[in-house]
Formats: structure tokens, C-alpha cells, sequence
């Protein structure tokens, strides 16, 4: 295994994601050129180009694509066994897309503190489906027709009113 810097690896994931060194120098509260700098370290690091810079912002090269792949699953990992650390694992976290979470979730939610008032819920919205695997006590919901295939994600459609209810 290489010796990586670990932040750099952060770093990148976030640059991922957002698509825009800018948008994720500010998520970070670094400059943009920090931002660059550690991103080019870690190319060097690696020995590969993970990232194209653009006019409008950067993509990923094949090779950023796996290593941000790897990233995200990485994270979930740990993000999973820090939440759990010194709690007794009535913790969930909702994944979901801002109109599900505005116009399904939020009418919903006082009759799910009724009934599961022990429950912490959290909520992460997102412009696209998650491609990294789900952690313990991570549920998403996403609207659509288009099949999950990750298979570690245990999707299930939801067809009918009648599903909808059993599944909430």
C-alpha cells in the first residue's frame, strides 16, 4: 500500500463530488489554490491524473473515478463507526433527493416522532443517487423508475400506496 496523505484523499473526494475546486475550497475553508495544491500532491503521490480542470470546473479521469469510488465506500465506513461510537444505535440516516425530502418527508415526520420518539433521524440530501454502499442504519429513498444495481444497497420498489405505508 502506498503511504497516502489521508487529507489529500479527503480532499479530493470532496473536489469530487462537488465538480468545482472553488465549491469545495469553500466546503472546506481552504483557498482554491490549497485546495489544487493538495490535489496535484496527490496525483504525484499516486503517480496518476485523477482530475481534467476545465474552464467550468473539473472532471474525473478513469482513474479519479475509482479512486473517488473507493473514497466515498472508505467514508461510509468510517462514518458508520464513529456514529455508533458511544450510542446506543437509535440513530438513522435518511438519504434523499430535496423534493422527496420537502414533499414526502417533512409532512411525515411528526407522526414518525410520535411513534419512534427514541429514534434520532438525520438527513442528507442529494442531487444524485448515492453510488458509494449504505452504511448501518443508512436508508435511502429516491423517486423513479431506473433499477438500483447495487446489490448492497437492498433496494426495493415501492409501487403502491399500500408499500409506501408498510415501509414507513
Amino acid at each position: 500500500m502506498k503511504n497516502v496523505n489521508l487529507n489529500a484523499l479527503r480532499v479530493f473526494s470532496v473536489v469530487a463530488s462537488h465538480g468545482n475546486l472553488q465549491r469545495a475550497a469553500e466546503e472546506l475553508n481552504l483557498s482554491r489554490g490549497a485546495v489544487s495544491q493538495r490535489i496535484k500532491k496527490l496525483e504525484i503521490e499516486l503517480g496518476v491524473v485523477l482530475l481534467v480542470r476545465g474552464a467550468r470546473g473539473v472532471s474525473l479521469t478513469s482513474e479519479g473515478e475509482r479512486c473517488h469510488a473507493a473514497m466515498e465506500d472508505a467514508l461510509a465506513i468510517l462514518d458508520t463507526a464513529f456514529v455508533s461510537i458511544g450510542e446506543d444505535g437509535d440513530r438513522v440516516t435518511l438519504h434523499l433527493g430535496s423534493s422527496t425530502a420537502t414533499k414526502w418527508l417533512m409532512p411525515r415526520m411528526d407522526a414518525f416522532a410520535a411513534k419512534f420518539p427514541k429514534v434520532s433521524l438525520t438527513t442528507q440530501v442529494h442531487e444524485q443517487v448515492l453510488a458509494r454502499s449504505l452504511g448501518r442504519n443508512e436508508i435511502a429513498i429516491w423517486p423513479g423508475k431506473a433499477r438500483d444495481t447495487n446489490t448492497a444497497h437492498g433496494s426495493r420498489r415501492l409501487t403502491d400506496r399500500q408499500s409506501w405505508k408498510r415501509a414507513c
